[in-house]
């Protein structure tokens, strides 16, 4: 049994964080509604599957369940969901603003150099699976 932590809206998508009761695991799910075209859905959804084990890349949970395989039956009133791991780290602008609160001041330049290095590997790697973002 699951239960919903937070509804998030944005870019037009809706997704939901939620728990899971038995183990309090938080997961992360986007919900395709019937009435909306899946081809948006369905490139996230394949790109996921091709970016499986890459770091700073939210995975998807359970990627063969029926819902992540992306096939609704003509005519099936199944709901599809897209299951994926909660994204542990805050948005830029969240960090900005949580280095200027601890520290008092933006970002210092060798921790800005750090964060975009990792960044620009991320990247890298996504590329190198085919993908461009």
């Amino acid at each position: 049994e699951w239960e919903i932590i937070q509804r998030v809206s944005s870019s037009g998508k809706k997704a939901s964080l939620i728990r899971k009761k038995s183990d309090r695991k938080l997961i992360a799910v986007k919900k395709v509604y019937k009435n909306e075209s899946t081809g948006d859905c369905y490139r996230e959804l394949t790109a996921l599957k091709m970016l499986k084990g890459v770091p700073g890349v939210v995975q998807l949970i359970e990627p063969e369940h029926e819902s992540n395989n992306f096939e609704r039956e003509a005519g099936g009133e199944a709901d599809l969901w897209i299951i994926m791991q909660r994204a542990q780290t805050n948005s830029l602008k969240t960090f900005m603003d949580q280095n200027r609160e601890k520290y008092g001041h933006n970002i210092e330049v060798s921790r800005a150099i750090k964060f975009v290095q990792n960044l620009i590997g991320i990247v890298k790697q996504v590329h190198s699976r085919g993908i461009l973002h």
